[in-house]
């Protein structure tokens, strides 16, 4: 058992170097590597409509790529602009 969890913790640094590295040499990158929703995702999760996503992206709220004629906004973005809502104390 003490070394299915070495090999766990193992595996476990190795993913937290590689994280690391990632954040110091590519930070654009780092942020893309959580993945994207389409607009129609982003309205879903923000349980907003399309045209108040639109409004929010064009305001640099939320932050948004082009890819061909798609819209993707970085998940990221989703989250982060959700942790802004809330009042700190």
């Amino acid at each position: 058992m003490a070394k299915g969890v070495e090999q766990r913790v193992g595996s476990l640094e190795d993913e937290i170097s590689r994280l690391k590295e990632l954040l110091i040499l590519d930070p654009k990158r780092a942020l893309a590597s959580e993945g994207a929703a389409t607009v129609e995702e982003a309205c879903a999760f923000l349980t907003l409509c399309r045209q108040e996503v639109q409004n929010m992206m064009d305001a640099g709220l939320i932050a948004s790529v082009k890819h061909g004629k798609r819209r993707l906004i970085l998940k990221r973005s989703l989250v982060d602009y959700l942790a802004s809502l809330i009042p700190t104390n």
